[in-house]
């Protein structure tokens, strides 16, 4: 993987982050203190993958955090696909290159 990658992956995360804690205030404000949770649990991993990015951190919120979240969220998940798209092409095409362990 080039920095270059690393980088692209860096700013897809903190878009992540920046659509969920706009999306929490939005839901506090509301009065969904269990939307806000499931966002909270969700996203907090992220900053520390931001600082100190690892394959297999990534592979997990990938593999492990996204889908459970998505199979717990009653919230609309848009905002997030985008930024989810980008993130599949890339481990897809890492993948291809490496041989990564899901």
């Amino acid at each position: 993987m080039t920095n270059e990658n690393e980088e692209e992956i860096k700013s897809i995360l903190l878009d992540i982050l920046t659509t969920g804690l706009l999306g929490m205030r939005v839901m506090a404000q509301r009065g969904l203190m269990e939307e806000c949770f499931l966002e909270a649990n969700h996203l907090h991993n992220l900053p520390g993958l931001i600082k100190s990015f690892k394959w297999e951190l990534l592979l997990y919120y990938w593999n492990i955090e996204r889908p459970g979240y998505l199979s717990r969220t009653t919230g609309s998940t848009a905002g997030y696909q985008k930024y989810w798209d980008k993130l599949e092409a890339i481990i897809e095409t890492q993948q291809a290159t490496l041989p990564l362990r899901t």
